[in-house]
C-alpha cells in the first residue's frame, strides 16, 4: 500500500478474505488492517442469500470497523436479498452496489426504486435501458439495426450479433424480469423461480 501511495495511484483496493463474526482472530486482523492502511472507505460485502444470520454479521462488523457502504452479492439466484438489505439497514450504511452474477456488467449501482419494482414483479425499463447502453457492443448493434431497417431484411450476421448482445446483457429470465408483466410469461418461469432453474432453462 505504501508503494502504491508513493506512486500516487488514484485507487487502491485492499481485499480481505471472507470472515464470520465467530472468527475473532480474523476480525482482529481486519482492525489491524484498518489501523495501518487508514482507508478512505471500508466496504461491507454481504451474501444476498445469507438470510436471518445477516443481521448479526452486520452488527458485529459495524462495531469492529467503521463501515462506509455495502455491496450485496448473489442476487441472481432465488434469493431476493431481504435479509442482507435489512442487515445493512441495521448497520446504518447505504448500499452502494448489488451483484447479479460474475461478469463486470452484472455489478450495478443500487437504486432503491428499481430494486423494489423488480422485487414486486413490476419490471425496470430504465434499468434495462441502462444495461443496454453500458453493454459492450451497443454502438455496433445500433448501426446493424439501422442498416437492417434500411434494406428491409435481416441476415444471419445481424441475428448472430443481436443474440450475442442479448447474452452479454444477461439471460432471458433476467431480461424478462426487467420488463413489466413479462417475467411469468416465459415457460421457464411458470412454477419456477428466476434463479438457477431459469438459468439452466436458458442454457438448454
Amino acid at each position: 500500500v505504501k508503494l502504491f501511495k508513493k506512486d500516487k495511484t488514484e485507487v487502491i483496493l485492499v481485499d480481505t478474505s471472507g470472515r464470520h463474526s465467530n472468527e475473532k482472530d480474523l476480525l482482529i486482523e481486519m482492525q489491524e488492517i484498518e489501523k495501518n492502511v487508514k482507508p478512505d472507505n471500508i466496504i461491507f460485502v454481504i451474501d444476498g442469500s445469507i438470510g436471518q444470520g445477516a443481521e448479526e454479521q452486520a452488527r458485529f462488523f459495524a462495531k469492529s470497523v467503521k463501515l462506509s457502504s455495502a455491496v450485496v452479492t448473489k442476487l441472481d439466484g432465488n434469493s431476493k436479498g431481504g435479509g442482507a438489505l435489512s442487515a445493512v439497514h441495521y448497520a446504518g450504511i447505504p448500499v452502494g452496489y448489488i451483484g447479479r452474477g460474475e461478469k463486470m456488467n452484472d455489478i450495478e449501482r443500487f437504486n432503491a426504486e428499481s430494486f423494489v419494482k423488480r422485487l414486486l414483479g413490476m419490471g425496470d425499463l430504465k434499468g434495462l435501458i441502462d444495461d443496454i447502453e453500458n453493454t459492450k457492443g451497443s454502438d455496433e448493434v445500433e448501426q446493424s439495426m439501422e442498416k437492417m431497417i434500411k434494406r428491409g431484411k435481416i441476415c444471419f450476421n445481424d441475428l448472430k450479433m443481436q443474440v450475442g448482445f442479448l447474452k452479454e446483457i444477461g439471460n432471458m429470465s433476467y431480461i424478462a424480469e426487467m420488463m413489466p408483466g413479462m417475467k411469468n410469461m416465459l415457460p421457464m418461469n411458470k412454477g419456477k423461480g428466476s434463479g438457477k432453474e431459469a438459468m439452466q432453462a436458458d442454457e438448454q
